[in-house]
């Protein structure tokens, strides 16, 4: 289908234009017909595409030395300096670090030795949560447990445990004045499960070792071109960035979901253990945040399937908002696509079982879908509730709208997950999953993205962040509704969301985001920006 023809179109922006996003569209009369064909792109300055936010190794060779009495007083100091970025509801959530590790070796194995990779690193990770020589308790009568004060005295393989008390015996006696000032016991987190009151479970850390790994085929090292580039940006010798193990660190299932403080915590000392390893962040590689909305056996109230459409809707109202929250390699990535909505045509809709349909084709046929299943539900005219299978309702709301490039029918099962908000989770895990972000070892990154996904959540998913949105169904015509959501997306603000979204998240997300703070200086300010300015 042709919808424009000649040399490409060209645009001038000036630098205020850096990395926000624009909607181009062009038209073509063909007899009696106008034909339209939009296009969204972000105003970019790399030298080299997916340069922007790459984050090199964070060490020049593998370590595997438990973290020092200094790392553990700054992770401490961390969980002060983001308590703001706590998530606000205590809504289960799971996070999936891609990252690629430094190597055992120089040339990491592929094959059978792939399998073996995988678990050098974690034996190594297990190394990196003992306690260190220089923290262990000694004592010449008894073996005591270390006293603490907070979690920080303790290694990561261990909690402050305020609850349970030493026997008193005469090495007890002689410490009364320091259990004054260290009223503790370092436990293992294994305990955890057996914590009586809410004040230690909150204490009590997730095991760390319930994170799971493997390796993943989607992620690659830097090439050897992004590596010639950087290195024209620093000092530092980058010969060896272009090695390593592809990954995959995914938080932990039942019964130690994240949430809440614990969840935040948690996904702190990961970051920080893995960050102590060495580990690089390439464009190649992902942050998927995955949200609870129909698990029952977790955390948070599960969710109705109009709160599911109606979170969908909300993320395609503020797609190009969204995208200029990102860094400029994710908004074109084929594994996290936008919810853009184009000018597919009818003749291209029913034509989108075919394998060459534009995206903009696909999502026309996610929304209609979703709006007749919501119809549908409106009507009383959805079965699934009768089934008294608490997860039938969002079962059949998933196989209702799945999409596949392909087919003219799809599933849950087998629909097309790789959307920047990936409907396809609920069947699997009874999530929602965010695609979109781009990989990186930056803490403060990767919990403000974690606490913008809970909170789009939560607010649209109920209350009237859900009515917001209702009108993207109210009539029985979908082109209608579908228009509507194109001059909605075009309009939509980053104002508006953020005040949507306000008592939800941190006080300064707007402003992050708005300053793209994590490209203000450093590597990420050198290959973001212009050298010329």
């Amino acid at each position: 289908r042709v919808a424009y023809e000649g040399g490409p179109a060209k645009r001038r922006f000036g630098p205020e234009a850096l990395h926000r996003v624009f909607v181009e569209t062009v038209e073509r009369d063909v007899g009696a017909v106008r034909h339209r064909c939009s296009a969204r792109f972000m105003v970019r300055a790399e030298q080299v595409p997916g340069l922007c936010g790459v984050e090199r190794f964070s060490q020049p060779s593998l370590q595997c030395a438990p973290q020092s009495a200094k790392e553990l007083r700054a992770l401490a100091a961390a969980v002060s300096r983001f308590e703001s970025l706590t998530p606000k509801s205590a809504r289960g959530f799971s996070v999936e670090l891609e990252a690629v590790f430094r190597p055992l070796h120089d040339h990491p194995g592929d094959g059978n030795d792939a399998q073996d990779e995988v678990k050098l690193l974690q034996e190594c990770f297990a190394k990196v949560l003992g306690t260190t020589e220089a923290r262990r308790w000694k004592h010449t009568v008894l073996r005591l447990p270390r006293r603490c004060a907070r979690n920080a005295d303790c290694d990561l393989s261990h909690y402050c445990d305020f609850e349970r008390r030493e026997h008193d015996d005469h090495a007890v006696r002689d410490r009364k004045q320091q259990r004054a000032v260290l009223p503790g016991v370092c436990r293992s987190r294994a305990r955890c499960k057996n914590v009586t009151s809410a004040a230690a479970a909150v204490n009590c850390s997730i095991p760390l070792t319930s994170w799971t790994w493997h390796r993943d085929s989607t992620v690659a090292p830097l090439s050897k071109e992004l590596v010639e580039a950087l290195q024209a940006r620093v000092e530092a010798d980058l010969s060896s960035e272009h090695i390593g193990v592809p990954m995959e660190v995914a938080a932990p299932g039942p019964p130690h979901v994240l949430s809440g403080q614990r969840g935040m915590r948690s996904l702190l000392e990961m970051l920080a253990a893995l960050r102590h390893m060495g580990v690089q962040a390439g464009p190649s590689s992902g942050l998927h945040v995955h949200v609870n909305v129909g698990n029952g056996g977790v955390p948070g109230r599960p969710m109705a399937p109009i709160s599911v459409a109606a979170i969908w809707m909300a993320y395609a109202k503020y797609q190009l908002v969204i995208d200029e929250m990102l860094t400029p390699g994710r908004t074109t990535t084929k594994y996290a696509r936008p919810l853009f909505v184009g000018h597919c045509e009818a003749a291209l809709h029913l034509e989108s079982n075919t394998s060459w349909v534009r995206d903009d084709c696909m999502v026309r046929r996610m929304f209609t879908n979703i709006h007749r299943k919501v119809r549908e539900i409106l009507q009383g005219r959805d079965w699934s509730y009768a089934s008294g299978d608490p997860m039938g309702p969002l079962l059949n709301f998933c196989d209702a709208v799945a999409v596949t490039k392909g087919q003219a029918n799809s599933s849950c099962k087998d629909g097309d997950r790789y959307w920047q908000l990936n409907l396809m989770s609920l069947g699997k895990h009874g999530t929602l999953e965010f695609r979109a972000h781009s990989a990186t070892h930056d803490a403060e990154r990767v919990l403000r993205w974690t606490q913008f996904a809970l909170a789009f959540v939560e607010h649209f998913g109920s209350g009237p962040g859900r009515r917001e949105v209702q009108r993207f169904w109210d009539t029985e015509h979908a082109e209608d509704n579908l228009a509507e959501l194109r001059d909605a997306q075009r309009k939509a603000t980053a104002d508006e969301l953020f005040a949507a979204l306000g008592r939800h998240l941190a006080p300064d997300t707007a402003a992050y985001y708005a300053s793209r703070h994590w490209e203000a200086h450093g590597l990420a300010h050198a290959t973001c920006h212009a050298r010329d300015g």
